[in-house]
């Protein structure tokens, strides 16, 4: 197991009821798998996303591209929803 660091930002934090959280995940999690769990334990989270499916995904600081990138003890992962300049 490794524990990993999820931080929720904005709307994301309001619908989970919290800003962060801990969790301890198996080796070999990515971040995909990771969403995965915290929908499963997030009821509300798994709603959102099935109407909203974005999501926007930094690890330790690095935006994230691919929902593939495995996980490590010790990361910290901030969940947002995107981002969008214009008008």
């Amino acid at each position: 197991m490794i524990r990993v660091k999820v931080v929720f930002l904005g709307i994301l934090a309001d619908i989970t009821g919290r800003s962060i959280e801990i969790l301890d995940i198996p080796e070999n999690t990515s971040v995909d798998s990771l969403i995965a769990i915290l929908s499963e334990k997030h009821s509300s989270l798994f709603d959102w996303l099935s109407k909203v499916p974005l999501i926007q995904v930094s690890v330790n600081g690095v935006d994230v591209t691919s929902r593939d990138v495995t996980l490590h003890n010790g990361d910290e992962v901030v969940l947002s929803t995107p981002l969008y300049e214009g008008g």
